[in-house]
């Protein structure tokens, strides 16, 4: 049985699939096990895997009966056999180091690992760095977190990113933890975002500790085709439309000609995962107010309705309104901040990137950026014991 799986869903993105799937074939082995599902709406790709030398490294299933993206990634999980599994996109790319951290997790038996990241820009995403590799600061450090302390951190701030939580995707997480998740409810990825989803359900069963990892042995891929591609061009409608059983009006009003959309994706995944753990006090410290703080910041809507909404929400989830409209003044201004700071990076200068601690370099695709991030943080040691 292999140590460790990548598993890369994919759907109708073959030209980066097809760099990807490459720097996953690299690290396979005995120990390394890659999954590839598809549900694109023919099998190029795997006519493509089936004409490389290296091909049969890759375990690859197509099936374009599965519409939305949790159809996809639970049949993909539904395959794996590595004791670790690392979900990534199909524009993504992984670090050979993702072995060794594996190895490492599972002599001392830590259900999950949490990393930072480094990201490629495809050159056909809308950026100034379009085609470039961004790798910031990392110093190869080991922390042990606890695992409610951190949950609980992120559901006060819903838009902050999510790395130091047990997650699916760019994170490792045991099968083993995986298996109870579908133990107790049934499936393992659900939500209109089950990479949220997962994250708050794989960290809330996790009843020992998370090993945080200073140093990016996954990178995040950005190409247009993305979901962070179609959010930044208005096209998320299209992700919503594969999701029929999920409905948003009980959460917000949204459409898809704004990007607060994707923060609805993820409010509307943490809480589905806060109500199927059937724990109250986890969902007494979800910052509503805070969501809703961030559509009214990001899209041109009355402040009446949003706040009879926030009042409806409110109620819907059993606790009191008036916390939540007292904090709206406040959480508005805030998510404005974040979500201007998470956009401006992709129009900044490359002076001003580099002024903030961020190496970039030009690369082809994925592969070289892989290539270029190995070089540039080689002296970083990992202390592995």
């Amino acid at each position: 049985m292999p140590t460790l799986t990548l598993m890369m869903p994919t759907k109708n993105r073959v030209s980066t699939a097809m760099s990807t799937a490459k720097c996953l074939a690299a690290l396979a082995c005995e120990d390394v096990e890659v999954v590839v599902q598809d549900a694109s709406g023919d099998a190029r790709l795997g006519a493509w895997l089936t004409d490389q030398a290296w091909g049969g490294r890759v375990s690859y299933a197509h099936d374009p009966t599965a519409v939305s993206m949790v159809e996809n990634w639970n049949r993909g999980i539904r395959r794996v056999t590595g004791d670790y599994v690392c979900v990534i996109g199909d524009d993504d790319g992984v670090d050979a180091r993702i072995v060794d951290l594996a190895r490492w997790a599972a002599r001392r038996g830590i259900a999950a690992v949490a990393f930072p990241h480094s990201a490629y820009v495809w050159k056909d995403f809308p950026s100034k760095h379009a085609g470039k590799t961004m790798i910031g600061a990392f110093t190869g450090s080991i922390e042990m977190l606890n695992p409610d302390t951190e949950l609980r951190r992120a559901l006060r701030s819903p838009l902050d990113p999510i790395e130091r939580l047990a997650q699916s995707y760019h994170g490792l997480v045991s099968r083993s933890l995986y298996r109870e998740l579908e133990r107790r409810t049934g499936t393992v990825f659900d939500g209109l975002a089950p990479d949220y989803y997962t994250a708050v359900m794989l960290t809330a069963l996790n009843n020992g500790t998370i090993a945080y990892v200073d140093y990016p042995v996954t990178m995040h891929g950005g190409s247009r085709a993305s979901n962070s591609g179609r959010s930044r061009s208005g096209g998320l409608s299209e992700h919503i439309r594969e999701f029929s059983q999920f409905d948003l009006s009980d959460i917000l009003p949204a459409d898809g000609r704004n990007h607060s959309l994707s923060i609805l994706f993820v409010t509307q995944a943490m809480l589905l995962a806060l109500q199927r753990l059937d724990r109250p006090e986890l969902l007494a410290d979800f910052n509503l107010a805070t969501v809703y703080g961030a559509v009214l910041a990001t899209r041109p809507i009355g402040v009446v309705p949003l706040v009879q909404k926030l009042i409806a929400a409110s109620k819907k989830l059993g606790r009191s309104p008036f916390g939540d409209l007292r904090a709206l003044p406040r959480a508005t201004g805030r998510a404005a901040f974040v979500l201007a700071k998470s956009m401006i990076i992709h129009a900044l200068p490359a002076a001003a990137l580099e002024a903030r601690g961020f190496r970039l370099v030009p690369a082809r695709d994925i592969e070289e950026a892989l290539r270029q991030q190995a070089e540039i943080l080689s002296d970083i040691k990992i202390a592995l014991d």
